[in-house]
C-alpha cells in the first residue's frame, strides 16, 4: 500500500512493537539496543555487529585490489590479440598492394581497403584499452566507455572507405558497360597464393579473438575485423578468378568489389548500433535483473527491495537498488547492510557500479528529475511504462 511502511515477517521469533508501530522480533531489539545506546564510546574502534549477523569484516566485501587472476588472464590474451592482429595486417596491407598494383583488381582494392581501415581501427582500440587502464583523477569513475566509442569510431572509419570502394566500382562497371570500355584484369598464380595465405591466416585470427568477444569490447570488434577480412578475401579472390580467367566476365571484378563493401557496411552498422544502445543505456535483459533481485532477497531479513533498475554505461551495468529497511534502524546498521549488499552486486563479471539507496517505506512517485519529467509528459510513457516500471519495480 503506497506510503505503508515496510512490517517484516517474524519468521518465528518473538516480536514486540516498537513506538513506531514497526513490528520487530526480539533480538533484533536486542541487537539495536546494543549499538544505540548513548552510553556507547565515540571512538569506538570497530563498528557494532550488524543486524542477523552481517559482519562489517564478512569476506564477501571483496577487496578492491589488483584484477582476478582469471581477469588478468584475460586482459593479456586480448592484448596479445591486438598486437597480433596489427603486426599481421601490416603484413598482408603490403602484399595485397603489392597485388593490387600488379593486376588493378576493384576486388583487391576493397580488400586492401578493408586491410587500411583494420590497422587504422585497431590503431583506435590499442588506444582505448590502453587509457581505460591508466587512473586519472580528471575521470573520477575511470575511462571505460572508450572502449565502446573506439568499436563506434572503427564502424565509421570501415563505412567511409567501403562507400569510396563502391563508387570506384559503380564508375568502371559505367565506363565497361555505357562507354564500351570494359577494363580486363589479370590475375597470376602468386596473388592467388597470397590471397588464400591471407584468408586463411584471418580465419584463426577470428577463431582466436571469437573466444573472448562476450568479454572484452576490443575482442569483439578485432573478431569482427577478421570475419569481414575472412568474408572479403574469399570474395575478392573468386571475383578476381573469375574476371582474370573467364572470357565475358570483366565485369565480375567491379561487381564483386561493391559487394564486399556493401556486406563490411552492413555488418559495421549492426555492431555500431549495438554499442550506441550501451552508450545511451540500455535496459538490462530480464534474467540479469531477476539475479539481482534475489541477491536483495536473500541478503537480509529485514530488508525489501522496493525498485531495481540496471542498465548499461559503456560496456558494463549500472545497477539502481531502493530497498527499504525499518525506520528505527540506526544509520549505522542501515549503511553497513546496504554496504555490503553493494558490494556483492558489484563483484558480478557483468556490473561497473552499483548505487544502494535506503528507505524506509515504498513510494509512488518517483525520485528522480527526469523519470518524473517524463512520466508527466502526455502521450511519452504510459501508466504501464512509466519509468519506474519499465525499469523491474519489485
Amino acid at each position: 500500500m503506497p506510503g505503508s511502511r515496510f512490517t517484516p515477517p517474524s519468521r518465528g521469533l518473538g516480536t514486540t512493537q516498537s513506538d513506531s508501530g514497526l513490528v520487530l522480533a526480539t533480538s533484533d531489539i536486542e541487537v539495536w539496543s546494543a549499538a544505540d545506546s548513548a552510553d556507547r564510546g565515540t571512538d569506538y574502534p570497530l563498528r557494532q555487529p550488524l543486524l542477523s549477523g552481517v559482519d562489517p569484516l564478512s569476506p564477501s566485501i571483496p577487496d578492491h585490489g589488483p584484477p582476478s587472476p582469471e581477469r588478468a588472464a584475460l586482459q593479456r590474451r586480448v592484448k596479445f590479440a591486438i598486437w597480433l592482429s596489427l603486426g599481421l595486417n601490416v603484413a598482408l596491407l603490403g602484399a595485397k598492394l603489392a597485388i593490387y598494383v600488379v593486376t588493378l583488381s576493384n576486388s583487391v582494392m576493397a580488400s586492401l581497403a578493408d586491410s587500411v581501415v583494420d590497422i587504422l581501427s585497431q590503431g583506435v582500440i590499442a588506444f582505448a584499452e590502453r587509457q581505460t587502464r591508466r587512473a586519472d583523477p580528471r575521470y573520477p569513475v575511470g575511462k571505460t566507455r572508450l572502449e565502446t566509442i573506439g568499436v563506434i569510431v572503427s564502424a565509421g572509419i570501415m563505412s567511409v572507405c567501403s562507400i569510396e570502394v563502391i563508387q570506384s566500382s559503380c564508375e568502371r562497371l559505367w565506363r565497361g558497360f555505357a562507354d564500351g570500355e570494359p577494363e580486363r584484369i589479370h590475375v597470376d598464380p602468386a596473388s592467388y597464393a597470397v590471397l588464400g595465405l591471407a584468408t586463411l591466416t584471418k580465419v584463426a585470427l577470428y577463431l582466436f579473438c571469437r573466444s573472448m568477444r562476450d568479454k572484452s569490447p576490443s575482442a569483439l570488434a578485432l573478431s569482427e575485423d577478421h570475419l569481414n577480412d575472412c568474408l572479403s578475401n574469399t570474395m575478392a579472390l573468386a571475383a578476381a578468378a573469375v574476371a582474370s580467367e573467364v572470357e565475358g566476365w570483366w565485369w565480375a571484378d567491379s561487381a564483386g568489389g561493391a559487394s564486399i563493401s556493401i556486406y563490411v557496411i552492413a555488418r559495421w552498422i549492426v555492431v555500431a548500433k549495438g554499442e550506441v544502445d550501451k552508450l545511451v543505456g540500455k535496459g538490462a535483459d530480464d534474467h540479469f535483473v531477476q539475479r539481482v533481485k534475489e541477491m536483495a532477497d536473500e541478503h537480509h531479513k529485514m530488508l525489501m527491495p522496493d525498485e531495481i533498475r540496471a542498465y548499461f554505461f559503456g560496456q558494463k551495468y549500472f545497477v539502481e537498488l531502493e530497498v527499504i529497511l525499518p525506520a528505527n534502524m540506526s544509520v549505522q546498521h542501515s549503511h553497513d547492510i546496504g554496504l555490503d549488499l553493494q558490494h556483492k552486486i558489484e563483484a558480478l563479471e557483468e556490473v561497473e557500479r552499483c548505487f544502494v539507496h535506503i528507505d524506509y517505506q515504498n513510494r509512488d512517485t518517483p525520485e528522480h528529475r527526469t523519470e518524473r519529467e517524463l512520466s508527466s509528459r502526455p502521450g511519452q510513457l504510459s501508466r504501464q511504462e512509466s519509468p519506474r516500471e519499465k525499469s523491474s519495480v519489485l
